[in-house]
């Protein structure tokens, strides 16, 4: 469960990154300006961050059977 809530907020964040561009350079680095192309580059890790933890099983507790 905490991994889908993970991958939400993940896709979340590459959306903001892809449709307001200049934003992640004002939410972290307050001096670094960030292009638009690399705000897109930066959205696209947070998708491909977000489609491999959605895609995480659990690991079974129960050992080897």
């Amino acid at each position: 469960m905490v991994m889908r809530v993970l991958a939400i907020a993940f896709a979340v964040a590459g959306a903001g990154c892809w449709l307001w561009p200049g934003a992640i350079g004002g939410l972290l680095f307050q001096t670094l300006p960030i292009s638009a192309r690399e705000s897109g580059i930066i959205g696209a890790l947070f998708f491909v961050g977000a489609a491999i933890l959605w895609f995480i099983r659990p690991q079974d507790d129960k050992g080897p059977s």
